[in-house]
């Protein structure tokens, strides 16, 4: 048998070459059926993948212009034997399974989305990577001896798996490594945020106005602390593959996500002193920071600083205060959009505002998974949240399934 899986099973079979020749059948009866409405339709999961043991499902994920559109396709769909639950967990993604026992998943996502690159970003660098593809092949073998019949723990595992592959399938570009491991930073382009800028600035004001006055601190600039449990456009943000690969060439060891908030600068706000937010080589460190501009930062609107390769000294600014020389200082400078990564060590803090504007941007830092996170995200965790977020974001936030 091919393909079949009863529900809850763990079994993996090893790579087959009908697989592929099964989902090009498939295809070809889905574009019949609903082809009008497709934009681009491929074969993924583990059975995408030459030499990877995998489940006998096949994953098929298919790319649409609107998902409101897309809603069209589901009586088609049904007529071929899918049947369809909804979003299931995933925003914005028509989900349809068929067969009993199990013979197919089908994904029916947006084709400019979060979900559709992440998901061929793994599976493209699986196939070009031969020593990545052994790797994970020889992690979901021992996973599937260990839980023959605990699926969870199995996911579990394979969760840690994904999470560091994820990291070198979109590692930060070459130049951009270079800075942050010499200067303590640097300013990527950063992930693509469903529906754009001018939906992920609309979502934050709106988590401005209505967040719980106890998850707001204010001063010269106020925080709103948590970006995992609010709307899905903060999703992608902590899960950006190029964040991921900074963790990991930064720490070189197990880590997970720690403190994140919205924070939002006070137009005219005075620059913020310089500081650490973790002293070099002390217990809680390495740490690494994110930045993600909600508008523009430049050199009026209050760009944060930074002190290139101050991230190597045992030294903090207020070690000897009113010694710095401010000359030597950087501003880290973007479109919105734009990520700053930064060592956790680099002597930084934002400065003057000079308009009469806000100026927003979403930020968090990394730990070691040995350290304990600013948020416990396991107690804070809602319903809604939990539904929605993957498997890389589960073992990112250090939570069960």
């Amino acid at each position: 048998m091919v393909l079949g899986l009863p529900a809850g099973e763990v079994r993996l079979l090893d790579a087959h070459q009908a697989w592929a020749d099964e989902f090009e059948l498939e295809k070809a009866h889905i574009i019949d059926a609903v082809g009008d409405y497709i934009r681009e339709i491929q074969h993924v999961g583990s059975t995408a993948i030459p030499g990877v043991p995998a489940k006998p499902v096949l994953d098929i994920l298919v790319g649409v212009d609107r998902f409101e559109e897309a809603g069209a396709c589901i009586a088609p769909l049904g007529k071929l034997g899918y049947f369809h639950r909804h979003e299931y967990g995933i925003p914005r993604r028509h989900y349809f399974v068929k067969g009993d026992p199990r013979t197919h998943h089908l994904h029916m996502v947006e084709r400019d989305s979060h979900h559709w690159a992440m998901t061929m970003a793994f599976r493209d660098f699986l196939r070009r990577d031969a020593a990545s593809a052994r790797a994970y092949a020889e992690a979901k073998r021992s996973l599937a001896a260990r839980y023959p019949q605990d699926r969870a723990a199995y996911q579990r595992g394979k969760d840690e798996v994904i999470a560091g592959l994820l990291a070198s399938a979109a590692a930060l570009p070459h130049e951009a490594a270079v800075q942050l491991l010499e200067s303590g930073f640097t300013v990527i382009p950063g992930p693509s945020i469903p529906g754009g800028h001018a939906r992920l600035s609309s979502a934050y004001d709106h988590v401005v106005a209505t967040a719980d006055p106890c998850d707001i601190r204010v001063s010269s600039s106020t925080r709103v602390n948590d970006i995992v449990n609010r709307t899905s456009e903060f999703d992608g943000i902590y899960v950006f593959p190029p964040l991921l690969a900074a963790c990991e060439l930064v720490m070189d060891e197990p880590y997970k996500l720690s403190g994140t908030c919205l924070r939002t600068l006070s137009p005219f706000a005075a620059a913020q002193d310089l500081h650490v937010d973790v002293r070099y080589q002390t217990d809680d460190w390495p740490m690494v920071g994110f930045i993600l501009m909600v508008d523009a930062f430049d050199r009026d609107s209050g760009a944060t600083r930074f002190v290139p390769r101050s991230h190597l000294s045992a030294h903090a600014p207020d070690d000897n205060p009113g010694t710095h020389d401010a000359s030597t200082d950087v501003l880290a400078c973007g479109p919105p959009g734009s990520l700053i990564i930064f060592n956790g060590s680099v002597w930084h803090g934002y400065s003057e505002n000079r308009t009469d504007r806000q100026r927003r941007s979403v930020q968090g830092h990394f730990i070691p998974r040995r350290g304990r996170a600013a948020l416990d995200y396991q107690a804070r965790m809602r319903p809604e949240t939990a539904a929605r977020i993957g498997d890389v974001a589960r073992h990112v936030l250090g939570i069960s399934s």
